[in-house]
């Protein structure tokens, strides 16, 4: 009877070892000062694209897509009571620029199961639309929304506009200090409001800014202009040094896009269109420069331990040590017009647009190795950075709708356990018959 309890015992082990791995991980993280798993469009105020939730379990399983009307593709946020916030551009008839828009500009709340909570649409004047997106403030849920170049809107978490705030043109994601200031870059520089949507200071670039400001622990604000300059300014808006991102024999005019991003010690890192990403000490000394194939307008990640992970217009992702040291690339198959989230571990996350048609752009995540984990088929186009929410689901905004991706759902997941005991007890059944049969006898000595 020893035999058939031992044997009755491996296989209990057996089925709790199986139950264990079946089960998916736990999640112990902290979200960004509790302003939500993603408050922002690279999903902290340092840029960094990395988010502190493990998504080891996704595994590629489209949980929901939900189309929106106009054109997504602006990074989706996701706020502290787990809404996830998308908003899409307006889109006037060619044929009468006077009529009203077949759709107007809109800032959508959805609930993490995909169903609409709230959304507001917002009609402002014909050809001015929403490129900029909108970020989670500091205080009660707060969301800033840009509908258009001349507007910020200061939006309340039940979709109630607080404020609207008429502004130069603006070009930049909007960013959120520790102390509630939003900072925007425009036209002509970069400015910064109160959260009362009163302006506080500006600073002049004399060229447009289009990257998305960066904000380091000690409230350093980094951004780039068009002339090729990364500015580090004070919290108050003065000025502590620039640098330049381009190569001194390199004279073509592009758009600076890529938005700078600050690492654990303080480096900035940033892409430029001379085809290089850039590392920049905190004292705005070039530590080193890394060449890609093409320009770079995508903006930088950082993982784990440090590495960077960056899109360039050669359709590969790079990751890079933070050294400046390549350690491998990935051929997407497609256009790469996205800016690369990391999970907690290590994963990383990038949309791709087809370069035959909208039909068979991608979602793609990729093992720190860069081999590629899982790859999905979406629909339209994705200029988008994915977004991270606490329970590991990535969302991925298209130009047409928003799709969350998860893991295999528990229903399937109870079916594996359930089948996975079944087995267990069914060996150990048979063992304990196989004794009964078969009697034991000791060895004769």
């Amino acid at each position: 009877m020893r035999e058939t309890g031992n044997a009755i015992c491996a296989s209990a082990a057996l089925a709790l070892l199986l139950f264990a791995a079946a089960l998916p991980m736990a999640i112990v993280a902290a979200s960004d000062d509790g302003r939500g798993a993603w408050p922002s469009w690279h999903g902290d105020r340092k840029n960094t694209g990395l988010s502190p939730f493990d998504t080891s379990g996704v595994d590629g399983t489209l949980r929901w897509k939900v189309p929106l009307p106009g054109k997504a593709g602006v990074s989706p946020v996701i706020g502290s009571n787990g809404s996830v916030y998308v908003s899409t551009v307006g889109y006037w008839s060619p044929d009468n620029v006077n009529a009203p828009p077949i759709f107007s500009p809109g800032l959508y709340a959805l609930r993490p199961d995909g169903s609409v909570e709230w959304n507001l649409t917002y009609c402002g004047p014909y050809g001015l639309f929403a490129p900029s997106g909108m970020v989670v403030g500091t205080g009660a849920g707060t969301i800033y929304y840009i509908p258009y170049y001349q507007n910020v809107l200061a939006v309340g978490s039940d979709g109630v506009v607080a404020w609207n705030m008429t502004m130069p043109a603006i070009l930049s994601h909007p960013a959120v200090t520790a102390n509630g200031t939003i900072l925007v870059g425009c036209a002509e520089g970069f400015h910064a409001i109160s959260p009362n949507g009163s302006p506080l200071w500006n600073f002049t670039t004399r060229s447009p800014v289009y990257s998305s400001p960066a904000v380091d622990d000690d409230g350093t604000i980094y951004f780039v202009d068009n002339n090729y300059r990364l500015y580090a300014l004070g919290p108050d808006g003065r000025p502590k040094w620039f640098a330049s991102i381009k190569e001194f024999d390199w004279d073509r005019q592009f758009s600076c896009l890529s938005s700078p991003a600050v690492g654990a010690d303080g480096t900035v890192y940033v892409g430029s269109p001379d085809g290089n990403l850039y590392a920049v000490n905190k004292q705005g000394s070039q530590k080193w420069k890394l060449r890609t194939g093409k320009a770079i307008y995508s903006s930088p990640a950082i993982g784990p331990g440090g590495t960077i992970y960056v899109c360039s217009s050669d359709d590969r992702l790079y990751a890079i040590t933070p050294d400046g040291v390549l350690k491998w690339s990935c051929a997407a198959g497609n256009n790469i017009e996205s800016s690369p989230a990391v999970g907690a571990d290590g994963t990383v996350y990038v949309g791709t647009t087809s370069r035959h048609g909208w039909t068979s752009s991608e979602m793609m995540a990729l093992s720190p190795d860069g081999s590629v984990k899982w790859r999905c088929n979406i629909s339209g186009s994705v200029s988008s950075s994915p977004a991270i929410g606490d329970d590991g689901t990535v969302y991925v905004a298209s130009s047409r709708m928003l799709y969350a991706f998860g893991s295999t759902p528990l229903s399937h997941r109870m079916n594996m356990i359930y089948g996975v005991l079944a087995t267990a007890l069914a060996f150990a059944a048979a063992a304990y018959c196989a004794r009964r049969l078969i009697p034991w006898q000791s060895p004769k000595k």
